[in-house]
């Protein structure tokens, strides 16, 4: 057993993007006054579903990955649950936090947690309205989250429905889903400074509004080009549109705007991170209008860059950082001519859209990795309040049959 000033926290994640690894620089820092080092284990360094280039780097806690030179898409549940067995048997960790119970990573690592009477974190950023519920699947869940000392959520509504599925409200913290709000900040503000230039080299509107996704259906995409149509018919100067990513629905997304002659609409195309700022900064106003998004980490940045939002009513993070008329709007994704009208008042004041803007920087600022950090601290305070949780036959029976 790991002494007082010895033991591991684990934090497990598919695979590391920069905002990873800025919750866990953080998450390091604040856990080490007292005595716990972090252990980041990731499954593989590449992913094809999602294009980041790979993310070195790991200053304050111990990174580790599983696979090298395999895609996170080419593993079988089987491999996956031996080597994370292999290595947590190696490193020992006193708690693991999971992300969530859906991926093979999560139940591999749930699996060993209740094999060797480890205390349990979920990280979740899900709610109930992410998709339609199934009453045995949430059964299923309410079981496992029986096996879960604290939880460590998106926002107000993962919250809730985390209370839903048995939680105690005592055992769950806020403040999963942050970004490096400084990078995009600092990044922007020079952006900015030359920002005529720079739309001018990229071939990009002057002004503009952006949205950044991957393209699929759930991102709506296809309601907004309707939008912004209407949006250019009721304005005699109006701002240019930049849809910002890449994905299946890419050439089905061309053709609407060929065949609905849809003009100012710019396609940059799949940017990293060290190019988000671009757009970022030449942009007036951003947009994620999604059918459904568990919660939206692209507001996060469009808000750390000093930018006014309007966003999707089903988008998990519109209760928490969207304050209606302050720092923009909260909209129905179907509702296709109300976002067009959003986007008339966004365009038809500059000097209120800008401070809207100054208002989304200061929202976001309560939503930084420190946040991560003290909501991961005090759920490893909670979860050691509580003995390990051994369950009853029903709850063993469960856990063996989905994990």
């Amino acid at each position: 057993m790991a002494t007082e000033t010895n033991r591991t926290l684990a934090v497990v994640w598919p695979r590391f993007g920069p905002y990873h690894l800025v919750r866990l620089e953080a998450a390091s820092v604040r856990l080490a006054s007292e005595g716990w080092k972090v252990l980041g284990v990731e499954v593989a360094r590449t992913d094809r579903e999602y294009a980041w280039a790979v993310v070195k780097g790991a200053r304050q806690f111990e990174r580790v990955t599983l696979w090298q030179n395999r895609d996170y898409q080419d593993l079988r549940y089987d491999e996956l649950r031996r080597e994370m067995a292999r290595l947590l048997d190696d490193r020992q960790p006193d708690v693991i936090a999971i992300n969530g119970w859906r991926l093979d990573e999560a139940r591999a690592a749930f699996r060993w947690a209740l094999h060797n009477q480890r205390r349990i974190i979920i990280m979740s950023a899900s709610t109930a309205m992410d998709a339609r519920r199934v009453f045995w699947r949430e059964w299923i869940k309410r079981r496992l989250i029986r096996r879960c000392h604290a939880a460590l959520a998106g926002g107000s509504p993962q919250r809730r429905y985390l209370e839903q599925l048995g939680m105690c409200p005592e055992q769950i913290e806020v403040g999963y889903d942050v970004v490096d709000n400084d990078y995009f900040a600092t990044r922007t503000r020079s952006v900015r400074a030359d920002r005529a230039h720079i739309s001018k080299e990229r071939g990009w509107p002057e002004r503009s509004f952006l949205t950044c996704c991957r393209f699929l259906d759930v991102k709506n995409l296809f309601r907004l080009l309707d939008a912004y149509c209407l949006y250019r018919k009721a304005m005699a100067q109006p701002w240019g549109l930049v849809i910002c990513g890449d994905g299946p629905l890419m050439p089905a997304l061309r053709r609407y705007e060929m065949e609905h002659h849809i003009q100012g609409v710019v396609w940059p195309g799949f940017l990293q991170q060290e190019e988000l700022p671009l757009v970022y900064g030449t942009a007036d106003a951003f947009i994620l209008p999604s059918l459904k998004d568990t919660w939206g980490l692209v507001v996060n940045e469009a808000m750390a860059s000093g930018l006014p939002v309007i966003v999707s009513r089903r988008c998990g993070c519109a209760e928490d950082l969207v304050q209606e008329g302050r720092n923009g709007y909260v909209i129905e994704p179907k509702d296709v001519a109300g976002l067009a009208c959003r986007m008339m008042e966004f365009s038809s004041d500059l000097v209120r859209c800008a401070a809207m803007g100054q208002e989304s920087r200061r929202i976001i600022s309560e939503w930084a990795p420190p946040r991560f950090a003290d909501g991961m601290a005090r759920c490893v305070q909670a979860a050691g309040r509580l003995p390990v949780k051994h369950g009853n036959a029903l709850d063993g029976l469960v856990a063996r049959m989905i994990l």
